[in-house]
């Protein structure tokens, strides 16, 4: 394969997996998730809260979870088919080939969350301002401060990518089509997040990296958008301000 030669996803890309193998999938993920939280949160509460190791536990329980994501997308992929990670969407390209659509989706990920912002300035709307999930004492700690760095900037994008746009993205296209696959690869994501407040801008920008990948056919494209997105908010957190309410009038 040319790898100087831009690839775009065509139908001829469609995986052999399908809705049946990514609600398995799911449900596995979501036991996983609450096997996690049934050990980890009793042992959480008996510490300090905001000490070192109360946000380690933390730490730990997220960085399994998402290791759960990516070994479920590996193993109903590759693991099940031929054609290895290729076929999750780990397909080796230059950077001219996908870096446009990576900023593309960068920017449609800021302008989504800055235009909900300021959607929810309306005071009826106050609720349901977005906030951070992600504890920010996890980087003024630091005992905590470079694996809440390594599990934000390169673990997440990895394994939320391979499992949200690889997996379940890729696999719902050819019973629902583009838009609506990548919408509920998009409400997927935002609710892995666990705050409902960025339920929304979540799933714009889940569609967004979504969109990144179709049009590049490598998951290269979106993880290095979504690495980018967790690495700026991760420099605002260190500054001292929320990358979610830094512009927003107080």
């Amino acid at each position: 394969m040319d790898l100087h030669v831009p690839h775009h996803a065509t139908e001829s890309d469609l995986p052999p997996w399908g809705a049946r193998q990514i609600a398995i999938g799911t449900g596995i993920a979501i036991v996983f998730l609450m096997l996690i939280l049934s050990i980890s949160t009793p042992i959480a509460a008996r510490m300090q809260a905001e000490s070192a190791p109360f946000l380690l536990t933390g730490l730990v329980a997220s960085l399994c979870f998402e290791l759960v994501l990516l070994i479920v997308a590996v193993v109903y992929t590759a693991g099940a088919y031929a054609g290895g990670i290729a076929l999750l969407g780990w397909r080796p390209r230059q950077p001219g080939a996908w870096l446009g659509w990576t900023l593309t989706a960068l920017g449609v990920a800021y302008v989504a969350l800055f235009a909900y912002i300021a959607l929810t300035q309306i005071p009826a709307l106050h609720w349901a301002r977005p906030q951070q999930n992600v504890p920010s004492d996890l980087f003024h700690n630091r005992v905590t401060l470079v694996p809440a760095i390594v599990l934000t900037v390169v673990v997440a994008p990895v394994c939320e990518e391979s499992f949200f746009r690889g997996f379940v993205f890729n696999g719902l296209r050819r019973q629902l089509g583009t838009p609506l696959a990548a919408t509920v690869s998009g409400v997927l994501f935002a609710l892995a997040h666990f705050s409902p407040s960025l339920i929304v801008p979540f799933t714009i920008i889940g569609v967004g990296f979504a969109y990144a990948y179709r049009h590049t056919g490598t998951l290269l494209a979106n993880v290095t958008a979504h690495a980018a997105f967790n690495l700026i908010s991760v420099l605002a957190t260190l500054a001292g301000a929320s990358i979610w309410l830094s512009l927003v009038p107080r």
